[in-house]
């Protein structure tokens, strides 16, 4: 698989990355995403490692390997191991508005 975005991470950046996976009560997609940016930082190997290398231990497919390099590099640290905001709600709100603040002054 072509490496087109390739993730340079910082002393910084690896330290919170491998204290996140030392963490006990963490989601497992965040933990797992982090351990992927850690075997990917081409910092600490030159190139990183074999993608399939890397999917196979944490496994997860390539094309997951794939986005989370992605996000890594276009967006930021925080944007492959948390959630993106969806932008159209499945479900709108059921109370909005003025209602909602009358319904939490009243608890």
């Amino acid at each position: 698989m072509n490496k087109r975005y390739l993730a340079n991470l910082d002393n910084a950046e690896r330290n919170d990355l491998s204290e996140l996976v030392k963490k006990n009560s963490i989601v497992p997609q965040k933990r797992t995403h982090a351990q992927v940016l850690l075997l990917t930082d081409c910092t600490m190997r030159g190139l990183a490692s074999n993608v399939e290398a890397i999917a196979n231990a944490c496994q997860i497919t390539l094309s997951t390997v794939a986005n989370i390099r992605k996000r890594r590099v276009l967006e930021c640290l925080d944007s492959p191991l948390n959630r993106k905001k969806q932008l159209r709600p499945s479900r709108p709100k059921i109370i909005a508005g003025e209602n909602e603040a009358k319904v939490v002054a009243m608890c």
